[in-house]
């Protein structure tokens, strides 16, 4: 099975994620990772459509107080702001890349991009997924790249099956997302994976117009396939 990561393991690998997503021109350079922090199963309470999040943003609240007739009135939330990405303990690798990349899209719109504070949450959640699957792609091709240099061989060793059990983990989260039949999480994804295609734009750039503008961009009057 794909290997489990550890709380050291994690930070690595999302260094190696924000490290992917700066070099991609999608996080600003030298823009400072988020602390991560591993968390036992079961983050919170099920949400309204019964899944339990695996990986969420905590934000900081921050509160200001209004005088109101020389009495300071009771602090008001004055702003919210993303602090740390939390990961559930326990996840294979291969998917807790995927999360890392989907949880940094939400600190990464929210702190360098204007306009997110208004961007619907189906629509962010489909441009997150983007960024996973992207992140995807990019191990499966690292994958590929470390099996080619390891030569033809009988496929026999312990090392080429563990290579190989990582690239069937890393179809399968592909695949799985390609599949998903969530509303928000998979057909969303789809929307925006087909927005972005037809757009013919930089990733990093149909990002933050995406962003900026609230709505997925329309081309040449075509809908969104779902």
């Amino acid at each position: 099975a794909d290997t489990k990561v550890s709380q050291g393991r994690l930070e690595a690998l999302g260094r190696e994620v924000w490290a992917a997503l700066q070099e991609a021109g999608v996080s600003d350079e030298g823009a400072e990772m988020p602390r991560i922090k591993v968390m036992p199963p079961f983050l919170g309470a099920p949400k309204k459509d019964g899944r339990v999040p695996i990986g969420r943003v905590t934000v900081k609240k921050i509160r200001k107080a209004y005088r109101w007739k020389h009495v300071f009135a009771t602090p008001k939330i004055a702003a919210h702001v993303p602090e740390e990405v939390q990961i559930q303990e326990g996840l294979p690798e291969i998917q807790a890349r995927g999360i890392l990349a989907h949880e940094f899209g939400h600190f990464i719109f929210a702190t360098q991009m204007e306009g997110a504070e208004t961007l619907g949450i189906d629509l962010e959640e489909g441009l997150c997924n983007l960024l996973m699957y992207q992140e995807l792609q990019r191990t499966f091709e690292s994958l590929g790249e470390i099996g080619g240099q390891r030569g033809d061989n009988d496929g026999q060793t312990a090392g080429n099956f563990d290579h190989q059990r990582k690239v069937d983990a890393n179809q399968a989260q592909i695949r799985g997302l390609e599949m998903l039949a969530c509303p928000r999480y998979g057909v969303g994804f789809r929307r925006t994976y087909d927005a972005w295609l037809r757009s013919q734009l930089p990733l990093p750039l149909f990002l933050r117009n995406t962003v900026q503008g609230g709505t997925l961009p329309e081309v040449a009057g075509t809908p969104c396939v779902v």
